[in-house]
Order: C-alpha cells, then structure tokens, then sequence
C-alpha cells in the first residue's frame, strides 16, 4: 500500500467514529425538534399542525393512565375535553435507534385542564419516534406523574 493511501485510510478510520456521533447529534436535534412543535401544536390545539407529527397507529398513554389512539388524542384536544396550557421540558435526550427510528426520555412540566380541574403536573416520559417521508412522528408515548 502505497504511503498517501495508508495514511488517507488510517484517518477515515479515525474520523469515522467523530462523523457518526455527528449524524447521530443532527439526529437527535431535529427528533427534539419535532417534539418541540408536537408540544406548541398540542398548547395552540393547532389540530392540522398537531396530526403532522402523530403517526397513523400512535398509542398514548397520558400520566392517569388513560390509553388513546391518534384519533382520540386529536378528538380529545380538538374539542377542549383535555386543554394543554404550557408544556416545558426540562430535561430529555433523543437516543437513536437506527436510521428511522428513535426514543425521547425526558422530563418536563405540564399545565393541563381537564373539564373544570388544573393540573400543574412534573411528569416523566418515554416518546418513541419513527421517521417516514423527512419528519419524526410520534408512534408512542407513556407518561408517569412525579409526586410533587
């Protein structure tokens, strides 16, 4: 092997590693991203917007336990029966799974009214993402209220 060639493949090989955890950081930036206008969608009840980023078989399961499908999560919004008021993450890391698929585990506020009862609620959450088409789109979601 020629000496350029050698040192051409010992550096690809040394960056590889740096070019890969850089994909994987653009990655996780635009899964957090989508999630970031998920939650504006859900506190502006912008039901289009909101449908944008739910996958076709979303299962969610909110923090009481209630199990909705991508149907009645948008119902449930659209007509008021759950009002989101102000959601702020406040910790969370997108890790990939693949090249279409993903995980958020995160932590976060949530100001929710349902019927005439406020909710300031800590929650920690699991988000599973699938990518399709160029956008992350939320497949599932599962929630537990932190005791306060």
């Amino acid at each position: 092997m020629k000496p350029l060639a050698c040192v051409t493949m010992i550096a690809s090989m040394l960056l590889w590693p740096a070019l890969s955890v850089a994909a994987d950081f653009d990655r996780g930036g635009a899964i957090l991203a989508a999630e970031d206008a998920r939650f504006a969608a859900m506190v502006q009840v912008d039901d289009a917007e909101l449908g944008n980023w739910l996958a076709g078989d979303l299962q969610y399961v909110h923090s009481t336990g209630l199990v909705e499908s991508r149907e009645q999560l948008l119902d449930s919004i659209g007509s008021g029966r759950i009002r989101y008021l102000a959601i702020e993450p406040i910790e969370r890391e997108a890790v990939t799974l693949g090249d279409h698929s993903a995980i958020v585990r995160g932590r976060g506020r949530f100001q929710v009214m349902t019927g005439d009862t406020r909710l300031d609620l800590q929650i920690r959450y699991l988000a599973v993402y699938s990518e399709s088409a160029g956008r992350w789109r939320l497949r599932s979601w599962q929630s537990l209220r932190i005791p306060q």
